[in-house]
């Protein structure tokens, strides 16, 4: 294990990480192979100085932000975007910018079962023929004579 840093030489580190945080987008590993130092000191550092936190925060917005900028200037020049070029971009997207592929769906409460299309009900040639989704829900229909 690593003998504790003096205050004069955690004093030169933090000097130091001020400048290198920004230069690697506030990103831990990157700070710690800038500086050469470990990983665990840097984190350390930047759980214990809320200064440095900050700047690591601010760091990484904006790399954040200068992604999405260049996404967007990609997405206005068609035919130069492949998929290959996307993946990367959302995986950072997604792992460092908290960006999520979610949808949201509202609903009013009222669930129609009758199987017809929405706004269809009074259209009795949408109507006609329609079946009605599967549903679990909803337990199948008796034939004939046969008991349950």
């Amino acid at each position: 294990m690593a003998r504790p840093l003096t205050a004069p030489e955690l004093g030169a580190l933090k000097m130091r990480l001020v400048e290198s945080i920004p230069r690697n987008w506030g990103i831990v590993g990157r700070i710690a192979r800038d500086l050469g130092v470990g990983y665990d000191t840097v984190a350390k550092m930047l759980d214990e100085d809320d200064e440095l936190a900050a700047l690591a925060k601010q760091a990484k917005a904006t790399s954040v932000d200068a992604v999405v900028g260049r996404l967007y200037e990609t997405a206005l020049q068609p035919g130069l975007v492949t998929k290959a070029d996307v993946a990367p971009v959302l995986f950072f997207l997604k792992a460092v910018g908290g960006y999520s592929e979610t949808q949201r769906v509202e609903h009013s409460g009222r669930v129609d079962w009758s199987g017809a299309p929405k706004g269809a009900a009074d259209d009795a040639d949408a109507t006609e023929g329609a079946q009605a989704p599967l549903s679990i829900f909803r337990p199948p229909k008796a034939s004939g004579g046969e008991s349950a």
